[in-house]
């Protein structure tokens, strides 16, 4: 969808942790990316119930980060 954009956003670095939440395990999936987008890098962080929606909204967190 961003390359459809033609926002090239390549993902350098990919990462996610399940993150407990008062003593529950796996209660929310963090993903951490580290973006290009012309020569210029960004990291960004989400958090979300299931890691697809984790890691959508840090690419769009890194996308927003680097498109300004």
């Amino acid at each position: 969808m961003l390359y459809d954009a033609g926002f090239h956003i390549e993902i350098l670095n990919f990462h996610q942790q399940t993150v407990s939440e008062n003593g529950i395990h796996a209660a929310k999936i963090a993903t951490f990316v580290l973006c290009e987008f012309d020569g210029r890098r960004a990291w960004s962080m989400a958090m979300d119930g299931d890691g697809t929606s984790s890691s959508i909204r840090a690419v769009i967190g890194a996308a927003n980060m680097l498109h300004g």
